[in-house]
């Protein structure tokens, strides 16, 4: 791992358990807001791996504080953090298993893949909701609210019409845009920080497909069965904002910014937020 600004890297780190280097395919802030914090941890993920690790060294040797090695065939692709740590982790299977905060030897529990591979993951704040990305498209899985309080890590969590919705472009926007080939890419929930609530402060779903940014209102993913038709056994939702960016493939989008976080800025009803943020790939 490296640590650098802009233009220098200025530190190396070596994750090591035993005196023997341990490869790290993600890496992750071990809660969602750590990056606000002076927490010490972070989490890593490799095929067959999760685990936990403090980066305080100087010497430039993290070191192994918690996690598992896992038999072969978990095939570990993705992990993400809420605010209170709990961990969700996407596999090739697609697979997508849940880890209580602290807890990483044991997934909590496991929702059954639906035939494609989990690429990149999501969870909200609170979590209550998970996001999960393929190739072709968005998974979005609610919880059941079990005491008045709706988290994954609480009670049931079984995928199903009820609190799961399939996100995708349409054919005919697919063809418009020459998205045939492209794959969706690191969708995500944008966390807004200077909401006046921590745990409702995602607005919006973002994600990118080959040179355009696609983004759909989360409040009315959430409430959608009145838009949605039914894809196999699962609602599927196709009210988005489809924008290009130009020839270059778009790696990354996301958005922080305070009109997403107000009432006005945030409500269903309105345009897209004032600022977006895209990492476009290089040119050449």
């Amino acid at each position: 791992m490296f640590v650098g600004d802009l233009e220098t890297i200025v530190r190396t780190l070596d994750f090591t358990k035993d005196d023997v280097e341990v490869s790290q395919a993600r890496i992750c802030t071990s809660s969602k807001a750590a990056q606000l914090s002076d927490s010490p941890y972070l989490l890593g993920l490799d095929r067959n791996r999760l685990s936990m690790w403090d980066f305080r060294t100087q010497a430039g040797i993290v070191e192994w504080i918690d996690g598992r090695e896992y038999g072969r065939g978990y095939n570990f692709k993705c992990l993400a953090t809420s605010g209170d740590g709990h961990v969700v982790v996407g596999s090739a299977d697609g697979k997508i298993s849940l880890y209580k905060a602290g807890k990483l030897t044991k997934a909590q529990k496991v929702i059954p893949g639906i035939g494609k591979p989990i690429t990149a993951i999501d969870i909200t704040y609170d979590s209550s909701w998970i996001l999960a990305t393929t190739d072709d498209y968005l998974l979005v899985i609610g919880a059941v609210t079990e005491g008045g309080r709706r988290s994954a890590f609480r009670g049931a969590c079984a995928p199903g019409p009820v609190n799961m919705r399939m996100l995708r472009l349409t054919p005919d926007d697919e063809a418009a845009a020459g998205l045939a080939g492209y794959a969706f890419t690191n969708a995500k929930f944008p966390w807004v920080t200077d909401s006046n609530s921590e745990s409702d402060c995602e607005r919006w779903i973002t994600a990118s497909r080959g040179s355009y940014t696609v983004m759909w209102n989360f409040a009315r993913v959430k409430t959608s069965a009145g838009a949605t038709f039914d894809d196999g056994d699962y609602p599927t939702f196709e009210e988005y904002h489809l924008s290009t960016q130009g020839q270059h493939p778009v790696v990354d989008s996301a958005f922080m910014h305070h009109r997403s976080a107000d009432l006005q800025g945030g409500a269903p009803d309105q345009d897209l937020p004032g600022s977006a943020t895209v990492k476009q790939a290089p040119s050449s």
